[in-house]
């Protein structure tokens, strides 16, 4: 059984290193992940590496209350994807 099966994850900084490999781990582990990332190409090409409808991608900077306002709410939004 996948221990993060259902569960929904926002993970910031996910393009690469750590971020990138949490990802991996949680798709793995059955989680709907939604990645943000500032790094466009790197974030879009792992998403497509995961693949899938349990993952999602946005480019975001975490800097800006307002973008991080706009991730969340599309990722609540989203009840039935991510």
């Amino acid at each position: 059984m996948k221990r993060l099966q259902d569960k929904r994850i926002l993970l910031t900084g996910a393009a690469r290193g750590i971020g990138a490999t949490c990802a991996r781990v949680f798709v793995n582990e059955g989680a709907r992940v939604f990645l943000v990332d500032r790094d466009e190409a790197a974030l879009h090409q792992l998403a497509g590496e995961l693949g899938g409808d349990n993952v999602k991608a946005r480019v975001l900077d975490i800097t800006s209350s307002e973008d991080v306002k706009a991730a969340v709410a599309e990722m609540v939004d989203r009840k039935s994807v991510v």
